[in-house]
């Protein structure tokens, strides 16, 4: 695809939490990779509308299908580049699974979506100056992407770099 405004051609795109508008795959579309998550059954419609007609178009496609995460003690401090200490990240994730509030499953994976869900109640005192504010707060995306429907991710940044490198060596 060339982009005349911009003065340069694009060799791959990595899209995520969203399907390309199908009027825009048009012959000559550049190498394509997803990253989506099938709990959002809209989008995951859409993108694999998209991968079929990229592919029935002979252009280079994958897929990579982001599934919800289990929140266990170090999930929190793994995520934020310890910003979030390892004994804070194991308190929260305590209070996530504490039974009187059962925000997680007995496998450790959200029972709900955290935008609709009560856990800023639960972590407001184990948050410092994180002020939870939903699509700002690192915490709160943190849930959304362990939740995993409509989120972006870095969670599988190598194999994405991996599909845009094999692109460019062809």
């Amino acid at each position: 695809m060339h982009l005349p405004s911009m003065g340069f051609r694009l060799a791959g795109i990595v899209c995520q939490v969203q399907a390309v508008p199908s009027r825009l795959l048009v012959d000559g579309f550049p190498p394509t990779i997803f990253v989506q998550m099938p709990r959002d059954s809209r989008t995951a419609q859409g993108v694999e509308e998209n991968a079929a007609k990229l592919r029935a178009q002979r252009t280079r496609v994958a897929q990579i299908r982001v599934m919800p995460l289990p929140i266990d003690a170090q999930y929190f401090a793994r995520n934020t580049m310890r910003r979030i200490s390892p004994a804070q990240s194991a308190a929260m994730a305590a209070a996530l699974a504490s039974q009187s509030k059962s925000l997680l499953n007995v496998s450790g994976y959200l029972r709900a979506d955290p935008r609709r869900s009560r856990w800023r109640a639960v972590l407001r005192p184990l948050s410092g100056s994180d002020a939870l504010v939903a699509d700002k707060s690192p915490i709160a995306e943190l849930l959304n992407v362990a939740f995993a429907q409509h989120e972006m991710t870095a969670d599988h940044i190598d194999a994405t770099l991996d599909f845009l490198l094999v692109t460019l060596r062809r």
